[in-house]
């Protein structure tokens, strides 16, 4: 209990020089329908609140609501006594977050991206030579893997929710598995 302390105090004064230099935090996440974007947006804006005492607005624009089509979520942090008052999408994220590796492709994903962009792209296994193709303007990049599946509970049973296509489903108590942490493959040490 006592490292859990030491723990929140050190992340709280981390949080605290990170605002002294900036208003906000920002996180730009690019999807398809159906992989969990704007349910990700909704739960990162949502724990930013509870466990670490900021201030969250988060929001998701895409278009026709089916599975397939292009969808990004917008999720902004900062200190309690800061409103938000911005609701734009965001466009030079902090961290940029690719939910499909085929967005790679796509010039207007990596737009706005300048060395202080984070990003994390879920890749399924074997699409690693997709990593060559990325800017040289984005700061550390960090890849996942697309089928790892992630357990949450619920009130009476666990769900298992993943990024990659066909990982949601039902399962019994204490058969979830949480993913390995994930590989750096870029930017500086």
């Amino acid at each position: 209990m006592n490292t859990e302390k030491k723990r929140g105090t050190a992340m709280a004064g981390s949080i605290k020089e990170f605002f002294k230099q900036r208003d906000y935090y920002e996180i730009r996440l690019e999807s398809i329908g159906g992989l969990g974007a704007n349910l990700c947006a909704k739960m990162v804006g949502e724990l930013a609140v509870k466990y670490l005492n900021l201030n969250s607005a988060g929001f998701s624009s895409y278009g026709s609501e089916k599975t397939g089509t292009p969808v990004k979520g917008y999720i902004r942090f900062c200190l309690p006594e800061q409103e938000i008052r911005v609701h734009s999408p965001i466009v030079s994220p902090d961290l940029l977050v690719i939910f499909h590796q085929a967005l790679m492709r796509d010039k207007k994903t990596w737009a706005g991206c300048g060395p202080q962009t984070q990003v994390i792209i879920a890749l399924d296994r074997g699409q690693e030579e997709m990593m060559g193709n990325l800017p040289e303007t984005i700061g550390e990049c960090y890849m996942v893997d697309a089928r790892q599946n992630v357990g949450f509970v619920e009130p009476c049973r666990l769900r298992l929710a993943g990024v990659g296509r066909g990982s949601n489903q039902w399962c019994g108590p204490g058969q979830a598995t949480m993913g390995k942490k994930a590989e750096r493959i870029s930017g500086s040490s």
